[in-house]
């Protein structure tokens, strides 16, 4: 596994997927991208993953991203406005989770230089 830098805090996504999904090649590719991630199967399990977190970065699915799974984002945005999303056609390679890692440290690097601080 990579690791992080010191005093670097992994980031966290939650992840959306229907009953199909390889749900422990995915948590260990994500760990192996320096990445925390919650998995969710459904709406309800988003919600209950999202608010016993905290909150997420980032927001990630495989595939189509249908009216239920855009309702689900959409809700999720509702509470927190800067939260990314990313779809992935296929399940993401180890490369393809490292190079978000970076670019999703980016993005928020790049938003919180613009959020003016108390």
């Amino acid at each position: 596994m990579d690791l992080l830098p010191t005093g670097e805090r992994p980031l966290c996504m939650l992840f959306l997927g229907g009953p199909g999904s390889d749900w422990p090649e995915l948590r260990e590719r994500f760990a192996r991208a320096g990445l925390l991630v919650d998995l969710a199967r459904d709406r309800d399990e988003a919600f209950e993953a999202f608010l016993r977190r905290g909150g997420h970065e980032a927001v990630a699915c495989i595939g189509p991203v249908d009216i239920d799974l855009a309702e689900t984002i959409a809700g999720l945005r509702s509470i927190d406005p800067g939260l990314l999303e990313w779809a992935f056609a296929v399940m993401p390679s180890l490369e393809e989770l490292q190079a978000l890692e970076h670019e999703l440290r980016r993005l928020l690097e790049d938003r919180d230089r613009h959020i003016p601080r108390p």
